[in-house]
């Protein structure tokens, strides 16, 4: 069985393709295999002696959720656009016990 000259360069082609595919796959899995990963702990024991250093807080659904206070209904989370742009939210903000890293229990002072 004959096989075309122009099926030989297709499968020519199609072998080289894959051929040249699968020794970049190879080499990026070698490669990945072998770049020095980051000293987590040393990273973090680093992040662990910045005293001043407020904790970051996730909040889930942060652009689809609406936090208002309970007493006069003003939003408070997101609020307005120039609030989103310009505000650092710090009447939001619970104050933090330094000894046990908990937070204060509300005051009136939060409640506005």
């Amino acid at each position: 069985m004959k096989i075309s000259l122009h099926k030989r360069l297709n499968l020519y082609r199609l072998f080289f393709s894959l051929l040249v595919l699968g020794v970049v796959f190879y080499a990026g899995i070698y490669y990945h295999s072998r770049t020095n990963k980051p000293d987590l702990h040393r990273l973090y024991m680093q992040s662990m002696e910045i005293e001043d250093q407020p904790p970051v807080v996730f909040v889930h659904g942060v652009m689809g959720s609406k936090l208002r206070n309970r007493v006069t209904g003003e939003e408070l989370w997101p609020g307005s656009l120039g609030r989103i742009l310009f505000s650092n939210y710090t009447d939001v903000a619970l104050d933090i016990d330094p000894d046990t890293l908990a937070p204060v229990p509300v005051t009136s002072r939060h409640l506005k």
